[in-house]
């Protein structure tokens, strides 16, 4: 009878262990127990700790998961709140009123994004690993550019151009994101350097010149790609040697503005040179990923050369039907072409790399 109450105490005992413990650490923890190290008691109360460590962190990280969405909630009302009055009172409000209502919401996003962020010391400790506090920081100072950029625009209506905004949005991203570097500073930079451009563009040509600029090559559209094309060289190359937060995120928005740059001209005129163009930059991109395996280049080469194929047969074929057919063949085409070459290195013996840069055998 004795026999059957510590049986069922140890089976007891054993449902307790399984519930708190992996599989590993209950093997352990019989070991210690049988070898009599431990009593069933010792063993239950190191149990009953684990069990309250991990209830605490689970609640830890479900309270960090509301206190950022909070924070995120209250920014944003915040924008929209100053958005509505500021649009909704333009014939009330006068300029100044509106764009005192902008330059205070930037104020405040940045006092309190350094505020959260600990100051300067704490910004510069932060910037290791933002956590949730630091991407909450990160964000009000992606809005304060916002804000800011907003408040100059509706403070120079007459300027024929929103240069003064997006290049002030633009320094003040900057400033955010080199304060504290994390992805919500990192998309702000990159939305607003594409505007710049944009708007260098707009003032290069002048707004009493169409957008072909009596017919030579500065016309806005191929400023424009120019200028985005550099921008997205200089972008990439920068990702590629690990200049940026989270440099994948990074790659990709620099081989966005690449194909952005390359296609560009073709959104509103026939360009015959951004053919070339698009075709180098979709090479120069499938390159790179036959040289560095990372799949953002792989996938910023495939839609350059879709792309380039689009719009090429577009412009040459009259018939939607036949250049479809034109696309499928050369597409059966490469495929069995490739199919083929691996089948035959497999016969060969020959190595495949993954995307890693592991190496392995053919199987």
């Amino acid at each position: 009878m004795g026999d059957r109450r510590s049986g069922g105490r140890s089976n007891e005992w054993g449902r307790t262990v399984a519930g708190a413990l992996s599989r590993g650490q209950r093997d352990a923890l019989y070991e210690l127990v049988a070898a009599g190290e431990l009593t069933e008691q010792q063993a239950r109360a190191a149990v009953e700790a684990v069990e309250a460590e991990g209830r605490a962190r689970d609640s830890a990280r479900a309270r960090n998961v509301l206190v950022e969405i909070a924070g995120y909630l209250g920014a944003a009302l915040m924008l929209v709140g100053g958005l509505v009055l500021v649009s909704g009172l333009h014939d009330t409000l006068a300029r100044p009123a509106r764009v005192g209502v902008m330059a205070g919401l930037t104020i405040v996003f940045a006092l309190i994004g350094a505020y959260l962020g600990g100051g300067g010391r704490g910004l510069r400790e932060r910037a290791r690993d933002p956590g949730v506090r630091g991407r909450i920081v990160a964000t009000l100072f992606a809005l304060a550019a916002l804000t800011a950029g907003t408040a100059v625009g509706i403070g120079t209506p007459d300027q024929g151009t929103l240069l003064p905004a997006v290049g002030t949005a633009l320094v003040v991203a900057l400033l955010g994101y080199l304060a504290l570097p994390a992805v919500p500073g990192l998309l702000a930079v990159a939305i607003a350097a594409v505007a710049v451009v944009r708007e260098f563009a707009n003032l290069w040509v002048g707004p009493e010149y169409s957008p072909y600029h009596d017919g030579t090559f500065l016309s806005a559209h191929n400023i424009t790609a120019l200028a985005l094309l550099a921008l997205g060289i200089v972008w990439t190359a920068l990702a590629l040697r690990g200049l940026f937060v989270a440099p994948r995120l990074a790659l990709a928005l620099g081989v966005i503005i690449l194909l952005l740059g390359a296609h560009w001209p073709l959104g509103g005129s026939y360009e015959l040179w951004s053919y070339p163009v698009l075709a180098l930059v979709a090479m120069a991109l499938l390159a790179g990923f036959a040289r560095r395996r990372d799949p953002v280049l792989l996938v910023g080469g495939l839609i350059g050369a879709m792309l380039l194929v689009g719009e090429g047969l577009s412009d040459l074929v009259d018939s939607d039907l036949l250049g479809a057919l034109i696309v499928v063949v050369l597409g059966a085409v490469l495929l069995f072409g490739g199919a083929v070459g691996m089948r035959r290195a497999k016969r060969g013996g020959g190595v495949e790399r993954d995307t890693s840069g592991r190496t392995g055998h053919q199987r």
